[in-house]
């Protein structure tokens, strides 16, 4: 189960932000894969009922884009305020598999897009990097906890 910071509701068509530690501690029974009735789950702001998060799944026709339309035209923006060469740009991928390889092309395609941008993909399973950019990525095969720690480790040594 993941935790975002938004959800949304059908009563208003509304999306708001919400504490995700109030739902950090949801128990799942075991044989029916369904939360306890007693843990407390997601209520709209609005009516009541239960929320949900706010996040595009396959075929989700209930999904609100508003915030996610503001989010890819910001990051757009400031992909034209990147010089395209010399840039200092650093892509840092973490977890971004094969099975829906979204993430990867993006990743990859804006470190090709940018001349002298670095690329660390970090992934335990899926790790490999296109013949393309091996002369300026790393790769980490280690899961996204473990490895931010290895490299902060290794920058305060530095």
């Amino acid at each position: 189960m993941q935790c975002h910071k938004q959800l949304q509701s059908d009563c208003q068509k509304a999306i708001w932000p919400t504490d995700p530690a109030q739902y950090s501690v949801l128990r799942i029974n075991s044989e029916t894969d369904r939360v306890e009735e007693d843990c407390p789950l997601p209520k709209c702001i609005h009516c009541g009922s239960i929320a949900r998060p706010n996040v595009l799944m396959f075929g989700d026709f209930d999904f609100i884009a508003n915030r996610q339309n503001e989010q890819l035209d910001n990051y757009y923006h400031w992909l034209r305020e990147i010089p395209k060469t010399d840039s200092g740009l650093v892509v840092v991928e973490i977890g971004a598999g094969t099975a829906i390889p979204t993430v990867r092309r993006e990743c990859e395609d804006i470190v090709s897009r940018f001349g002298g941008a670095k690329f660390i993909r970090i992934n335990p399973d899926d790790f490999s990097i296109p013949s393309r950019l091996k002369n300026h990525s790393v790769s980490i095969p280690l899961d996204g906890l473990n490895a931010l720690i290895g490299i902060n480790e290794l920058m305060q040594s530095l």
